[in-house]
């Protein structure tokens, strides 16, 4: 029996992989050279976030006028982007976490829309999704600079998902997957079914606290997973 597609909205950094060195690497090194301070990244505030909030939210905890933060974001994001694909190494298939190749192979091979709605720039995100090997899996995106948060990420994913394969989805169920306590907040705005994992900066008992439908350790049981995401009591073929 065909099953009905759903759509199928991954978080990528901490869900699908572990970057985060590189990420805070850049972030500490575009602090220093754009608005002159030296900052550390704190994973748990901003999780869950686009980069660019993240930004604004560091310059703003340092007590930089609103002005020039506003004035130096985009060649701050521009510097980003461009700093952290430096440091990223060309292959970075091991950078990918365990089980997430098998369960975006199940979930293709079961007919389901996948997409990617992360903080992280465009080009950014293009680079390691290809790096990782992963970017074939994914027909839907929507990424950090191509709206103002999460909420509007997943509502821009939704768009894509309907210009692409029509609205019949829509029925069917959104679901959201993300390592953060932002990814099933922004996911419930949606109405998704929301799916965390605590493979990320927060752990399972605080992910708990925000009650999402599904919660996980990390995606190596398969079985697990699938029912996890399809709410399906039976999800090996």
């Amino acid at each position: 029996m065909t099953p009905k597609p759903q759509l199928i909205l991954f978080d990528m950094d901490n869900t699908l992989l572990d970057v985060g060195v590189y990420h805070r690497k850049a972030l500490h090194e575009t602090l220093k050279t754009i608005f002159s301070f030296d900052a550390q990244h704190d994973g748990m505030r901003h999780p869950g976030h686009t980069q660019p909030e993240i930004m604004v939210m560091i310059c703003r905890d340092q007590g930089l006028p609103e002005v020039e933060i506003q004035e130096k974001l985009a060649e701050s994001m521009h510097h980003l982007s461009q700093t952290v694909i430096g440091f990223l190494p060309q292959d970075l298939k091991g950078a990918v976490l365990p089980g997430v190749h098998t369960l975006l192979t199940r979930l293709r091979e079961k007919g389901h829309i996948l997409g990617i709605v992360t903080g992280s720039l465009t080009t950014t995100a293009t680079t390691l999704l290809i790096r990782t090997g992963l970017e074939h899996y994914f027909p839907i995106t929507a990424f950090g600079d191509e709206a103002d948060n999460r909420p509007d990420l997943i509502q821009l994913a939704m768009k894509k998902a309907d210009d692409l394969f029509g609205e019949s989805w829509r029925s069917n169920g959104l679901v959201t997957i993300g390592d953060a306590a932002g990814d099933l907040k922004a996911g419930r705005q949606h109405g998704a079914r929301t799916v965390s994992v605590a493979t990320g900066y927060q752990n399972k008992d605080y992910l708990a606290t925000h009650k999402p439908d599904a919660l996980l350790d990390d995606f190596t049981d398969i079985d697990e997973t699938l029912e996890a995401i399809l709410h399906d009591k039976n999800p090996s073929p």
